[in-house]
């Protein structure tokens, strides 16, 4: 195993990228609820928006805004199994600006609509005691 000082210019660029993939996925995690872009990602992660969709694109096969998309739809998931969640209330919560918005990439991720998901992944009442 090569020590950093006795990498070569190739490790120490593929440690760079996954050093800002790591930054931006962190970035993405604390803040996917919020109104975010690209240019907030990638200078959360101190390099260009341009270098920062190309790497995470190249990393991971999905676009910045494919996986922001992913995190507020499992976020959304986990909060649609609650009794009480709201559709409009759980789409504002998971960080949609509009129910619209969130229904439609709802769909295209999940392959059903929140109101479907939360019918077919509703809690199991708790079991009654005898």
């Amino acid at each position: 195993m090569l020590e950093p000082a006795e990498a070569s210019p190739g490790t120490q660029a593929e440690q760079a990228s996954f050093q800002g993939i790591r930054r931006i996925c962190g970035f993405i995690a604390e803040n996917f609820r919020e109104d975010i872009d690209c240019v907030d990602i990638a200078v959360s992660a101190d390099i260009h928006p341009k270098y920062a969709m190309s790497v995470f694109k190249r990393s991971t096969g999905m676009s910045l805004g494919e996986y922001v998309s992913l995190m507020r739809v499992s976020y959304a998931q986990a909060l649609l199994m609650r009794d009480d969640a709201s559709i409009l209330q759980v789409a504002m919560d998971s960080g949609f600006g509009s129910v619209s918005a969130f229904n439609k990439c709802f769909r295209k991720k999940a392959g059903m609509t929140p109101s479907e998901f939360k019918r077919e992944h509703r809690a199991a009442p708790p079991p009654l005691h005898a």
